[in-house]
Protein backbone atom coordinates (compact mmCIF):
# COMPACT_ATOMS: atom_id res chain seq x y z
CA UNK A 1 0.00 0.00 0.00
CA UNK A 2 1.95 2.80 -1.09
CA UNK A 3 -0.38 5.07 0.92
CA UNK A 4 1.06 3.35 3.82
CA UNK A 5 2.80 5.29 6.96
CA UNK A 6 5.97 4.20 7.72
CA UNK A 7 5.82 3.35 10.88
CA UNK A 8 9.90 2.34 11.15
CA UNK A 9 11.40 2.98 14.67
CA UNK A 10 15.00 1.47 14.22
CA UNK A 11 16.19 3.44 17.28
CA UNK A 12 13.62 1.16 19.75
CA UNK A 13 13.36 -1.95 17.00
CA UNK A 14 16.07 -4.04 19.22
CA UNK A 15 16.06 -4.78 22.86
CA UNK A 16 18.81 -3.85 25.37
CA UNK A 17 19.71 -7.43 25.50
CA UNK A 18 20.93 -8.04 21.69
CA UNK A 19 24.61 -7.31 21.65
CA UNK A 20 25.23 -6.86 18.30
CA UNK A 21 22.84 -6.88 14.94
CA UNK A 22 24.52 -6.64 11.82
CA UNK A 23 22.52 -6.20 8.57
CA UNK A 24 25.61 -5.79 6.29
CA UNK A 25 23.97 -3.28 4.23
CA UNK A 26 26.91 -1.51 4.03
CA UNK A 27 28.66 -0.82 0.36
CA UNK A 28 32.25 -1.09 1.43
CA UNK A 29 33.98 -0.24 4.62
CA UNK A 30 33.65 -0.88 8.19
CA UNK A 31 30.16 -2.44 9.09
CA UNK A 32 27.60 -1.16 10.97
CA UNK A 33 25.60 -2.13 14.38
CA UNK A 34 22.22 -1.35 14.75
CA UNK A 35 21.55 -2.43 18.03
CA UNK A 36 22.50 0.61 19.98
CA UNK A 37 25.57 -0.63 21.34
CA UNK A 38 27.77 0.54 18.84
CA UNK A 39 29.77 -2.15 18.07
CA UNK A 40 31.29 -1.31 14.83
CA UNK A 41 32.94 -3.78 12.81
CA UNK A 42 36.36 -3.74 11.09
CA UNK A 43 36.07 -5.37 7.53
CA UNK A 44 39.18 -6.40 5.83
CA UNK A 45 39.31 -7.88 2.55
CA UNK A 46 35.31 -8.50 2.20
CA UNK A 47 33.30 -7.57 -0.94
CA UNK A 48 29.78 -6.53 -0.71
CA UNK A 49 27.09 -8.93 -2.28
CA UNK A 50 23.72 -9.21 -2.65
CA UNK A 51 22.62 -10.94 0.60
CA UNK A 52 19.58 -13.53 1.36
CA UNK A 53 18.22 -10.02 2.75
CA UNK A 54 19.89 -6.72 1.56
CA UNK A 55 23.51 -7.00 0.97
CA UNK A 56 25.84 -9.57 2.73
CA UNK A 57 29.42 -9.98 2.92
CA UNK A 58 31.69 -12.20 0.46
CA UNK A 59 34.57 -13.79 2.16
CA UNK A 60 36.81 -15.97 -0.76
CA UNK A 61 40.11 -16.20 1.49
CA UNK A 62 39.05 -18.17 4.88
CA UNK A 63 42.36 -16.83 6.53
CA UNK A 64 42.81 -13.37 5.82
CA UNK A 65 38.82 -12.00 5.35
CA UNK A 66 36.82 -10.84 7.97
CA UNK A 67 34.74 -8.64 10.27
CA UNK A 68 36.51 -7.61 13.45
CA UNK A 69 34.12 -6.95 16.19
CA UNK A 70 36.69 -6.66 18.31
CA UNK A 71 37.34 -7.58 21.49
CA UNK A 72 34.41 -6.33 24.00
CA UNK A 73 32.90 -7.52 27.06
CA UNK A 74 29.86 -7.95 25.81
CA UNK A 75 31.17 -10.94 23.91
CA UNK A 76 32.05 -12.48 27.14
CA UNK A 77 28.68 -14.87 27.89
CA UNK A 78 29.80 -16.05 30.75
CA UNK A 79 27.00 -18.89 32.11
CA UNK A 80 23.89 -16.67 30.61
CA UNK A 81 21.38 -17.95 27.94
CA UNK A 82 22.60 -16.20 24.79
CA UNK A 83 21.76 -16.71 20.77
CA UNK A 84 24.01 -16.52 17.83
CA UNK A 85 22.19 -16.76 14.39
CA UNK A 86 23.92 -15.50 10.98
CA UNK A 87 22.61 -16.45 7.13
CA UNK A 88 25.23 -18.05 5.36
CA UNK A 89 26.06 -19.52 1.57
CA UNK A 90 29.09 -20.51 0.62
CA UNK A 91 31.77 -21.46 -2.33
CA UNK A 92 33.87 -24.69 -2.47
CA UNK A 93 36.64 -23.49 -0.21
CA UNK A 94 36.36 -25.44 3.23
CA UNK A 95 38.42 -23.74 6.19
CA UNK A 96 35.83 -20.76 6.74
CA UNK A 97 34.65 -19.83 9.90
CA UNK A 98 31.53 -17.84 10.19
CA UNK A 99 32.25 -16.30 13.32
CA UNK A 100 34.63 -16.59 16.38
CA UNK A 101 34.98 -14.93 19.36
CA UNK A 102 38.74 -13.85 18.91
CA UNK A 103 39.74 -14.91 15.79
CA UNK A 104 43.08 -15.20 16.82
CA UNK A 105 43.69 -17.91 19.61
CA UNK A 106 43.90 -21.16 19.15
CA UNK A 107 41.25 -22.02 21.28
CA UNK A 108 38.52 -19.34 21.23
CA UNK A 109 35.05 -19.31 23.08
CA UNK A 110 33.61 -20.49 19.99
CA UNK A 111 34.29 -21.11 16.68
CA UNK A 112 30.74 -20.63 15.16
CA UNK A 113 30.49 -22.30 11.39
CA UNK A 114 33.55 -23.89 11.13
CA UNK A 115 33.49 -25.31 7.30
CA UNK A 116 34.95 -28.96 7.26
CA UNK A 117 34.79 -29.71 3.96
CA UNK A 118 31.79 -31.79 4.79
CA UNK A 119 29.59 -29.86 7.64
CA UNK A 120 29.46 -26.60 9.50
CA UNK A 121 30.50 -27.29 12.60
CA UNK A 122 30.58 -25.63 16.12
CA UNK A 123 33.52 -25.42 18.47
CA UNK A 124 33.59 -24.12 22.02
CA UNK A 125 36.32 -23.89 25.07
CA UNK A 126 35.59 -22.33 28.47
CA UNK A 127 39.49 -22.83 29.67
CA UNK A 128 41.15 -21.49 26.61
CA UNK A 129 43.57 -24.88 25.95
CA UNK A 130 40.96 -27.42 24.74
CA UNK A 131 37.77 -27.96 22.70
CA UNK A 132 36.21 -28.80 26.48
CA UNK A 133 32.73 -27.28 26.04
CA UNK A 134 32.05 -28.44 22.03
CA UNK A 135 34.39 -30.00 19.72
CA UNK A 136 33.40 -30.45 16.07
CA UNK A 137 29.11 -30.27 17.23
CA UNK A 138 27.17 -30.64 13.80
CA UNK A 139 25.77 -27.76 12.44
CA UNK A 140 24.54 -28.91 9.18
CA UNK A 141 25.43 -29.83 5.61
CA UNK A 142 25.79 -26.61 3.35
CA UNK A 143 25.85 -27.10 -0.48
CA UNK A 144 28.53 -25.48 -2.36
CA UNK A 145 26.93 -23.06 -5.03
CA UNK A 146 27.46 -19.88 -3.52
CA UNK A 147 23.51 -19.70 -4.05
CA UNK A 148 22.31 -21.86 -1.67
CA UNK A 149 21.45 -19.45 1.57
CA UNK A 150 21.25 -21.04 4.74
CA UNK A 151 20.04 -20.00 8.41
CA UNK A 152 22.85 -21.03 11.29
CA UNK A 153 21.39 -21.00 14.56
CA UNK A 154 23.72 -21.61 17.95
CA UNK A 155 21.03 -20.97 21.38
CA UNK A 156 22.44 -21.75 24.68
CA UNK A 157 19.65 -21.66 27.92
CA UNK A 158 20.91 -22.74 30.87
CA UNK A 159 22.97 -25.39 30.96
CA UNK A 160 21.58 -26.84 27.22
CA UNK A 161 22.94 -26.32 24.20
CA UNK A 162 21.16 -25.92 20.79
CA UNK A 163 22.47 -25.71 16.95
CA UNK A 164 19.54 -25.18 13.86
CA UNK A 165 19.96 -25.23 10.58
CA UNK A 166 17.05 -23.26 8.45
CA UNK A 167 14.33 -23.92 11.43
CA UNK A 168 15.84 -27.73 11.98
CA UNK A 169 17.27 -28.21 15.46
CA UNK A 170 20.62 -30.46 14.15
CA UNK A 171 22.58 -31.26 17.49
CA UNK A 172 22.16 -30.66 21.18
CA UNK A 173 24.40 -30.82 24.29
CA UNK A 174 24.52 -30.04 27.93
CA UNK A 175 27.41 -28.52 29.47
CA UNK A 176 28.12 -26.42 32.52
CA UNK A 177 30.53 -23.43 31.25
CA UNK A 178 31.60 -20.10 31.37
CA UNK A 179 32.09 -18.77 28.06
Amino acid sequence: DSGASDLQDADNTWRIEFKGVYHLQEASGNVSDTSGNAHTGTATGTNSITGKIGKGRSFVLASSEKIDLGNLADWDFGEGDFTIAVWATQGANGGRILLSRNGNTTYDPFLFGYNNNTNDVLYMSSNGSSWDVANGVNMGTMTYDNATWYRMILVRIGNNFFTYQNGSQIATFNIAATL
